[in-house]
């Protein structure tokens, strides 16, 4: 989950150890100026910044260990304006102190929690588990916009189950699921982890895979079809694929029409008899350079 405005932007591209070094320096600057204001002006609540950015970007047991850091600070600040003779005091100050922010990192922790699981649902398919159409389209334009920007290969498959609507007959709908569901598993452990695929609805399925010529695609995408025949055949499902699958050195189209001209292709699968994969490579000028199956 990305806040999105140019802080969040900087603070999710950094690690956690930027993270770490980010948080700490923000103790110390608010330490130092809450101590120059004397008690003319109580700045105290201004730790949760660090807090807050520790918790969201670092996670939990980094939000924890700023949140006793804050009030170790917050504490040798107090003890340098006054001078308490009483032990009990100077213990229930700094853990009164800790209390408070650690139940405001709690409910960052929870809150960020809550935010991530919503977007991740909000963009995932329920049934395969691959990303839906929305959650597809967003990941697979940051894949095109970085293969644009640094002129790499990207591939882009459209898949079909051949037979899927006789099969619904023939076992229900309960099988269906049951096929999507496989299906979908299949494709995750097929590809690689740098790949994105997704379910655009009903047995459609679409990968991109980029850094990937039409070699690299003939390679990953014939070990997918190939794990599809193996996981259908244990369960005697009369199910094959059509593919589509086109390649570019550097789209100079977007997602959208990329994925047509995927889908085209597998049409053209189907028309000739189903069961299949059909490439083609594109050249810079959008020229079919190679189309074969």
């Amino acid at each position: 989950m990305e806040i999105l405005t140019p802080i969040g932007v900087f603070l999710q591209r950094c690690s956690r150890n930027q993270i770490i070094l980010i948080s700490f320096v923000l103790v110390v600057l608010v330490a130092i100026i809450d101590y120059a204001s004397k008690e003319k002006l109580s700045l105290s609540i201004l730790f949760l910044i660090p807090i807050a950015i520790s918790t969201w970007y670092g996670g939990r047991r980094t939000g924890i260990l700023f949140s006793l850091l804050s009030a170790t600070a917050l504490f040798a600040v107090d003890t340098s304006e006054h001078i308490h003779n009483n032990h009990f005091v100077l213990i229930w100050n700094i853990l009164t102190r800790f209390g408070f922010f650690l139940i405001t990192e709690e409910l960052f922790h929870e809150i960020k929690n809550r935010l991530d699981n919503e977007w991740y649902l909000s963009r995932t398919d329920s049934l395969t588990r691959l990303l839906n159409k929305r959650g597809f389209m967003e990941e697979a334009r940051k894949l095109f916009r970085l293969s644009v920007r640094h002129k790499r290969p990207i591939a882009v498959a459209f898949l079909d189950l051949d037979n899927f609507k006789e099969l619904n007959d023939l076992l229900g709908h309960h099988e269906r699921d049951r096929v999507l569901q496989v299906v979908g598993k299949t494709i995750l452990v097929s590809l690689r982890e740098t790949d994105v695929a997704g379910r655009l609805g009903g047995d459609e399925f679409v990968m991109v895979l980029p850094e990937t010529d039409d070699t690299g695609a003939r390679t990953v995408l014939g070990t997918l079809r190939e794990s599809l025949r193996q996981e259908t055949k244990q369960y005697d499902w009369l199910l094959t694929v059509s593919m589509g699958v086109v390649s570019f050195d550097s789209p100079e189209l977007g997602v959208e029409e990329v994925i047509k001209l995927a889908d085209s292709l597998m049409y053209r699968v189907k028309k000739g008899g189903k069961n299949g994969i059909l490439f083609e490579t594109f050249s810079k000028k959008m020229e079919v350079v190679c189309s074969d199956a």
